[in-house]
């Protein structure tokens, strides 16, 4: 029996799981500022006197930023190298996405033309932020366990959301002011952006890899890589590829679709959500922002869970299953409105495949280009959310078109919306996309070829 394919945990050196622990800090904040606007949307609604559309446009234009810098933000932090130069290139990001969402909260701000500008900006930055901390991550463990470890970063998603949330509902309770949570929750995670940069060096990355090498295992950036981008720390950058040629890759292809319709699904759902509690079941606002967040309890496990299994079975069937998973629980939301105890039982069962698809996506796009293109890679599928980033919108219009929010009507059909979503990012995963890991990488029911995909022959065996 090998021991090392039945361990819960990976083996990895102790330095590879001390970066995880900062970059996913670093990362949960990240994501914590983009929850922010969604959580205090009934009230920003009540002081802009914003119809159900434009707070949907809102959410929108923050998604769409997000899609449209990553793609930018990502090809740049691959021209500035891999390994411990990410740790460069991620606080410079993460300083620019939460200086963005500070002034959001600034009264000097409060306008909706500065609001719509400094969401676009910030989301932006975010999402490119999200590629070089995934990038970072992968770099820093070994290949045998690249599934696991971008899921386990990605867990900083739902349970970054999930305290940011928290501390949204505790600062709104107490201050009853929105502008509040945008001014205290950036100043959280300082600390730790001046601990990673100090701590990703060179020398300890040579060393993390050596020790690795030592436990069986494997590097995911060689030793002539390392030489390269040792090139790179002074001044140097490396040669950078076009983030559309990437397309050519049905792979990558593959995991654009579906994550533009799948992260569609989640955005939409995360906008609806919230005022679904508040007008639908009756909340206020600041109870109805904590209970938003119940399904991210079972998120982050369901990430480590599924992360692992793609390992073992394979990125894509794993995007399969997740994507039907939801599907089958978004049918029952309505059921939300017999009682909490349903609400979180509901939220939690779909929590466990909610943010799960995400990084099987990134490790399904990373692994079928070069580690040169990883982060653009990965900023390819966060490129996709310039489409999934139309969905608050969409659903704003449906909420409108079906009475307001006082009404049931809009959120029953942006239900049926978000299904056919779901529907069509697992078809577009189904034909089009090839297993890059798992032992299964000759069965997958692709139409395209391997070649098409990045795989060499003899990866499919």
């Amino acid at each position: 029996m090998d021991k090392k394919k039945n361990r819960i945990l990976p083996r990895a050196p102790k330095t590879s799981w001390i970066i995880l622990i900062m970059v996913w800090i670093v990362y949960a904040f990240n994501t914590g500022s983009r929850e922010i606007m969604n959580k205090v949307m009934p009230s920003m609604v009540e002081y802009f006197g914003m119809s159900a559309s434009t707070s949907g446009l809102l959410s929108t234009v923050g998604t769409v930023g997000g899609g449209v810098l990553a793609v930018f933000i990502g090809a740049w932090a691959d021209k500035r190298g891999t390994g411990w130069l990410r740790g460069k290139s991620q606080v410079i990001v993460a300083a620019c996405y939460l200086l963005l969402t500070f002034l959001t909260g600034l009264p000097v701000f409060s306008s909706i033309a500065f609001i719509f500008i400094l969401q676009f900006l910030r989301f932006g930055f975010a999402a490119g932020g999200e590629a070089i901390d995934a990038s970072a991550c992968a770099e820093w463990f070994p290949d045998e366990y690249q599934g696991f470890i971008i899921s386990a970063h990605h867990t900083g998603y739902p349970w970054g959301s999930a305290l940011v949330s928290l501390l949204v509902a505790y600062i709104l309770a107490q201050t009853g002011d929105w502008h509040m949570p945008f001014l205290i929750i950036p100043l959280c995670p300082i600390v730790f952006w001046v601990i990673y940069l100090i701590y990703s060096k060179k020398q300890r990355f040579i060393r993390n890899n050596e020790d690795m090498v030592r436990m069986g295992l494997t590097p995911h950036v060689t030793a002539e890589e390392v030489e390269r981008d040792a090139k790179l720390e002074h001044g140097g950058k490396a040669k950078g590829v076009p983030f559309y040629k990437l397309f050519k890759n049905k792979n990558v292809l593959a995991a654009f679709i579906s994550y533009a319709f799948i992260v569609g699904a989640y955005f939409g759902f995360n906008y609806w959500l919230t005022p679904y509690l508040t007008y639908q079941c009756g909340m206020e606002n600041s109870a109805a922002a904590a209970f938003s967040v119940v399904f991210t309890i079972t998120s982050g496990l369901g990430q480590l869970f599924w992360g692992t299994v793609s390992d073992r079975v394979g990125a894509k069937r794993t995007v399969l299953i997740c994507a039907a998973w939801l599907f089958l629980c978004f049918l029952l939301l309505p059921l939300m409105r017999l009682g909490t105890f349903v609400l979180v039982a509901i939220q939690l069962v779909m929590g466990f495949c909610m943010n799960a698809s995400f990084p099987v996506l990134y490790t399904l796009a990373g692994a079928s280009v070069s580690k040169e293109q990883l982060a653009t890679a990965i900023s390819c599928c966060n490129f996709s959310m310039v489409i999934g980033g139309l969905f608050p919108y969409i659903i704003g219009m449906f909420i409108n078109a079906g009475g307001g929010f006082e009404s049931a009507a809009g959120y029953n059909v942006s239900l049926v919306f978000m299904c056919a979503s779901l529907a069509i990012g697992f078809l577009a995963t189904l034909l089009l996309a090839h297993e890059v890991t798992g032992p299964r990488r000759g069965r997958d029911w692709a139409l395209t070829s391997y070649e098409s995909c990045g795989i060499t022959p003899a990866e499919k065996k």
